[in-house]
């Protein structure tokens, strides 16, 4: 609104202010953050105990470490790759870094270091039997989830593990903002950040477009997709040794669905299986919905299964608005 001579005026079609206006009213973000607002007007007004600060810690909480491998998914699938194996994965670091804690007196720090570098090291295993021997990043990894759950139950006998040599980093797990949820964010701001502001992301956002295409102009397709598996790999340990210090213990059932709220949390925020486009910021959005929502059908009691049916369901339309959307862009 502008001022000419003490009267105020709107701005007029086709203005600036009305052109930006309207692109911010288009901002897929802000849609989805007002169906996640909408989402919680319907919660709270079903049961009033849904808009507690107690129900929202939990809701942040709940979002810590399926976000966080979340961001390694997300930068996979905008370069056209799968990993399913990250929940496995986090359950292996996690139970690798109790024992090795247990069994062997290993500095914690040093023990924590080792268990995200053992995720790295699933990384660097899955880039080389998708990039190198050609297998599909989604039969490759679903692979490597049953080898990495089949090793974290023989290492730790499938027996839970207490980690009390972590006890003196759990008030950083505690506090009305945890640590995880802080780790959280600032890898959602820096992926966003690599997408949007540097040229690895605009190779990314083109080796998921169009991989051909972008390796004939020059693009390093193989090493871009290499970099991401390893820090798909490093997400996951570090997520799963995050659980350990949260919880003070690790099961073989840690890291247990995480891939699928992962591709979930992805999907709904709005990047595309197909690869090529997506935003981090968006996936933090997507997890906060299906979070909100697995959390609202708790507080008005609704059956579990109907809260995995329902989760599928909001999969299986984000999915099929994006091939929609794909079909009737224009060429």
């Amino acid at each position: 609104m502008s001022a000419v001579g003490g009267v105020a005026r709107m701005p007029v079609p086709g203005s600036p202010l009305v052109a930006r206006a309207r692109a911010l009213a288009a901002a897929p973000e802000l849609k989805r953050l007002l169906v996640l607002a909408i989402i919680i007007a319907v919660f709270g007004y079903m049961n009033s105990a849904f808009i507690r600060e107690a129900s929202f810690t939990a809701i942040v909480q709940s979002m810590a470490f399926p976000g966080i491998v979340a961001v390694g998914q997300t930068l996979l699938i905008i370069a056209g790759e799968f990993d399913l194996s990250v929940g496995s994965t986090a359950a292996l670091a996690s139970i690798f870094v109790a024992v090795v804690m247990r069994d062997y007196h290993l500095d914690p720090v040093v023990a924590m270091v080792a268990g995200v570098a053992l995720g790295g090291l699933v990384g660097v295993v899955n880039a080389i039997v998708v990039l190198r021997l050609r297998v599909p990043s989604f039969i490759a990894t679903i692979a490597m989830l049953g080898i990495a759950r089949g090793l974290s139950v023989w290492i730790s006998e499938a027996k839970a593990i207490r980690v009390p040599q972590l006890a003196q980093f759990s008030d950083l797990n505690h506090r009305v903002v945890s640590f995880s949820i802080v780790v959280l964010i600032v890898l959602v701001l820096l992926g966003h950040f690599l997408v949007i502001r540097t040229n690895f992301g605009r190779t990314m956002c083109a080796t998921g477009g169009n991989a051909e295409a972008a390796r004939i102009a020059g693009v390093k397709t193989l090493r871009i997709k290499a970099i991401l598996f390893l820090a798909s790999g490093l997400l996951a340990g570090l997520s799963g040794i995050l659980s350990d210090i949260h919880f003070g213990s690790t099961t073989i059932a840690t890291g247990s669905g995480w891939e699928l709220s992962a591709v979930a949390a992805v999907v709904v925020g709005g990047t595309s299986l197909f690869g090529g486009s997506g935003t981090l910021i968006g996936t933090l959005i997507g997890l906060s919905i299906l979070q909100t929502i697995t959390n609202g059908l708790v507080v008005v009691h609704v059956d579990p299964w109907w809260q995995t049916i329902l989760i599928g369901v909001i999969m299986l339309a984000s999915v099929s608005i994006d091939t929609l959307r794909r079909r009737v862009r224009p060429a």
